[in-house]
């Protein structure tokens, strides 16, 4: 019996794309029956029969394609194993597109991922599902693919190769998908502060985080997990330069406001921005230590909170952070600092990043 658009079928052997998608949403055999009967295809295919009689025959056929599907299970979880399994010999469209579905990971199960601690997470998947109305199955399929991603990409930290490549020839998943796995395990590894502080925000918008910070800062990847040392340690020598002595900072703040005169932004309040520069410093110096780091995007919000309290558009909060550039390119230069134009670029690529996360949060922060 066959009743699908997607099929495929070889030696007497039909995946149904519609029993396939009811797998993959963690339903078991009898439940998955039951939802196909419901399906208006089936009572219109199955006119003339008895109600007992399309529950048995459709019962019987979906267990027959469930147990096709646990077998094939083991294999999508070691793909390569899958090219060359004789049990199903998937066409290669059949078999790509199944990887894909297999692997795919819901934005809503990795926003409910993000701030738990690993350990407990599998304690937990019974409250994710009932919070996120998914079948429990469901989400121990996706945990368990983020976890065998997460130790491969763990195992392969010191490759050449960028990780997201790796990803994509390992488990034979589409370069988008390959992403979104490596930028997930990025926030997990750093156990960003998501839950408590910053419950308003969603997956989607720690996500463009990472996005906007493998944009702005440079050599962040192929290896998720660690800065480069270098940046770090420019961003550390920052704080030092302009902090030590007050009168550093005090010209700096000069510089900054004619800056913004001259921009014609004369009429934003000059000692918010001055509160936000040094704010920033102590952010990308914060950035040496791991334990600070967890906090890295509720600390951009405790930025973004006073500036938008003082009535700030976007557009403004981009020409301070123009100016706050510029100034400190200017200000590291005539300090003479050692190696100023490292520094320089460091702090220039560390705002342009922050910036990004500031005005994605910006309409959300209050």
């Amino acid at each position: 019996m066959h009743y699908s658009v997607w099929v495929s079928h070889w030696d007497g052997i039909i995946l149904d794309e519609f029993l396939i998608n009811l797998w993959l949403a963690g339903y078991n055999a009898e439940k998955a029956s039951q939802n196909f009967i419901e399906h208006e295809k089936a009572s219109r295919r199955l006119m003339g029969l008895t109600t007992d009689e399309i529950k048995y025959l459709i019962l019987k056929d979906t267990q027959e394609q469930f147990r096709t599907f646990d077998i094939l299970e083991h294999y999508l979880k070691y793909p390569k194993q899958l090219l060359t399994q004789p049990k199903i010999p998937l066409p290669t469209a059949v078999r790509n597109e199944l990887l894909e579905r297999f692997y795919t990971i819901d934005n809503d199960f990795a926003r409910e991922v993000l701030g738990r601690s690993q350990g407990k997470l599998a304690k937990n998947l019974y409250v994710i599902s009932e919070k996120l109305n998914l079948e429990l199955r469901k989400c121990v399929r996706q945990l368990q693919n983020l976890k065998r991603i997460y130790k491969f990409v763990e195992s392969h930290k010191h490759s050449k190769t960028p990780i997201v490549d790796l990803v994509k020839k390992q488990f034979l998943i589409s370069q988008e998908l390959s992403s979104k796995y490596v930028r997930i395990i990025f926030l997990l590894f750093h156990r960003f502060e998501s839950k408590k502080k910053l419950p308003f925000l969603s997956y989607e918008d720690f996500d463009y985080f990472v996005s906007a910070l493998i944009k702005a800062w440079p050599n962040m990847l192929p290896v998720p997990y660690h800065l480069p040392i270098k940046f770090k340690e420019h961003l550390r020598d920052l704080k030092i330069h302009l902090l030590s002595q007050r009168e550093h900072i005090s010209i700096f703040k000069a510089d900054v406001r004619n800056s913004l005169i001259q921009s014609k932004q004369n009429n934003i309040k000059l000692e918010k921005i001055i509160s936000a520069a040094k704010s920033l410093l102590s952010l990308g110096a914060s950035l040496s230590q791991p334990k600070h780091f967890c906090n890295f995007y509720y600390n951009i919000s405790t930025i973004a909170i006073p500036l938008k309290k003082t009535a700030l558009t976007k557009d403004d909060v981009s020409v301070i952070f123009k100016a706050l550039t510029e100034n400190m390119n200017n200000r590291l230069q005539k300090m003479q600092v050692r190696n100023f134009k490292d520094k320089a670029g460091a702090w220039t690529q560390f705002l342009q990043g922050v910036e990004l996360c500031l005005l994605q949060m910006w309409d959300k922060v209050k």
